[in-house]
C-alpha cells in the first residue's frame, strides 16, 4: 500500500516541523513518499523520497493530475490548507486514494478577518472536506472549533498531538548563555517565542511591559511582519524592558534561563512553544485562546472557566483571557512574587504531560493511522 504525506513545503513553520519529525521514524521514512507543492526547505528529512509538484503556472493541474492517477488503496495524508484543498478537489473529481486531512490550526481564527471572500471560501471548503476519509486534529478543542465553523462534525476523526524530541530539547536548553547573551539578573526575565504577527497580539506587551518595568524584562525570540512597527512603538514610548532578539538558533537555552514563558496569542493550532517551554522547565503564562493552551495546561479543560480581568492557576500553568491585559498583568505579577512555589507546583505535572507527547509515542500513532504498523 502506497503512502504519501503531502504538505506545502518544508519551510519554517509548526506543521512543517511536525512532518519533518515524522520522517525521523524508520517505518515512516522507508514506506512513505513526501509530496511538496514548493521546494522551500528549512527542515531536513534526510534521504526521504520527495516529489516536488511545482510546475510553474500549471502547478494546480499537474498536482490534480498526479492525485487522480493514484491507485485505490494509496493513502494521501495532507497537511495544511492547500494540500487538503487539492486532495479534496481530486476526490470530488473521482480520485480513488484514501484521504486523510491533518488540520493544523483553528479555522475560526483563519476566517476571522477574511470578509465576504472568506465566507465563500468557508462554504466551498466545508463541502470539499466531506470527501475526507479520516480527519486528524492537533487538539481536542479543534474538533469543536471545526464544527462551529463548518456546521458539522466528522464521523471519523482522531486527535494526535504534535511530537517532541524531549532529549534534544533538554540538551539544547542546558547549553550555557555566552557573555554577550546574558539576561538581566536583577529582574524577572520573561521569554516570548514565536512569529511577530497579528495573531500573536505582540502589541499587547507594550502596556504590560510599561506597567512591570520595575521587575520584569521581556525577551522576544522570533521574527515576522510586525517587527519594524513593534520596534518603532517601543522606541516611541521609551520602553527599555523589551528586547527583540530576532531568530536565534537555540531559543531553548534562553527559555530555560528566563524560567518564565509568556504568550498573548489570540489563536493557535497546537502551541509548540508552550510545550517546549514546559520541557525547558519554564513557568507558562498563556492566553486562553483557541486551540490547545487550555487543553495542555488543564486536566479538566472542558469545565475550565475564566473571570474577566483575572487569571487562573491551572494544573500546569497560568491562563488569562485573550486580549485581557489587566489579567495578564496580574498573572505576571503573581509569578514574580511566587516563582519558587510555582516551580515546585508545576514540576511533576509538567513531567507527566511531556511524556504523553514524546516523539516515539506520537510517531507510533501516526504509523498506525498511516497503516504502516498495527
Amino acid at each position: 500500500m502506497k503512502k504519501i504525506i503531502f504538505i506545502n513545503n518544508l519551510g519554517l513553520g509548526g506543521a512543517e516541523r511536525v512532518v519533518s519529525r515524522l520522517f525521523v521514524n524508520d517505518d515512516v521514512r522507508n514506506s512513505t513518499i513526501l509530496w511538496t507543492l514548493f521546494p522551500d526547505s528549512f527542515y531536513d528529512v534526510g534521504r526521504t523520497a520527495r516529489v516536488n509538484l511545482q510546475q510553474g503556472k500549471f502547478s494546480l493541474f499537474y498536482t490534480i493530475k498526479n492525485l487522480l492517477e493514484l491507485d485505490k488503496g494509496t493513502i494521501v495524508q495532507a497537511h495544511l490548507n492547500l494540500p487538503i484543498m487539492y486532495s479534496a478537489f481530486a476526490k470530488f473529481l473521482g480520485a480513488k486514494f484514501e484521504f486523510q486531512a491533518v488540520h493544523c490550526f483553528a479555522y475560526s481564527s483563519f476566517y476571522k478577518r477574511r470578509g465576504f471572500k472568506g465566507k465563500i471560501h468557508r462554504l466551498a471548503f466545508g463541502l470539499l472536506l466531506k470527501n475526507v476519509h479520516t480527519h486528524i486534529f492537533k487538539a481536542k478543542e479543534m474538533v469543536d472549533d471545526f464544527e462551529d465553523v463548518f456546521g458539522w462534525q466528522p464521523s471519523r476523526y482522531s486527535v494526535i498531538y504534535n511530537p517532541y524530541d524531549i532529549e534534544k530539547i533538554t540538551l539544547s536548553a542546558q547549553q550555557p548563555l555566552l557573555t554577550n547573551e546574558q539576561l538581566d539578573n536583577n529582574k524577572m526575565n520573561v521569554a516570548v517565542v514565536g512569529r511577530l504577527n497579528e495573531s500573536k497580539r505582540v502589541f499587547d506587551i507594550i502596556n504590560i511591559a510599561n506597567e512591570t518595568a520595575s521587575f520584569a524584562v521581556y525577551h522576544f525570540f522570533g521574527d515576522g511582519p510586525l517587527r519594524e512597527e513593534l520596534t518603532a512603538k517601543i522606541k516611541a514610548k521609551g520602553i527599555n524592558n523589551i528586547v527583540l532578539h530576532g531568530m536565534v538558533s537555540n531559543p531553548f537555552k534562553y527559555v530555560r534561563q528566563c524560567g518564565v514563558y509568556l504568550s498573548l496569542s489570540e489563536s493557535e493550532g497546537f502551541p509548540n512553544a508552550l510545550v517546549e517551554a514546559m520541557i525547558c522547565g519554564a513557568i507558562p503564562i498563556h492566553s486562553d485562546c483557541k486551540t490547545g493552551p487550555k487543553e495542555i495546561l488543564c486536566d479538566d479543560f472542558e469545565s475550565f472557566n475564566l473571570k474577566k480581568g483575572d487569571f487562573n492557576i491551572a494544573d500546569r500553568g497560568l491562563l488569562f483571557g485573550v486580549g485581557d491585559k489587566s489579567a495578564a498583568l496580574k498573572a505576571i505579577t503573581h509569578v514574580y512574587n511566587n516563582r519558587i512555589e510555582l516551580n515546585e507546583l508545576f514540576r511533576q505535572p509538567h513531567l507527566e504531560y511531556i511524556q504523553s507527547v514524546a516523539l516515539d509515542t506520537i510517531l507510533n500513532k501516526y504509523s498506525k493511522i498511516l497503516k504502516i504498523t498495527d
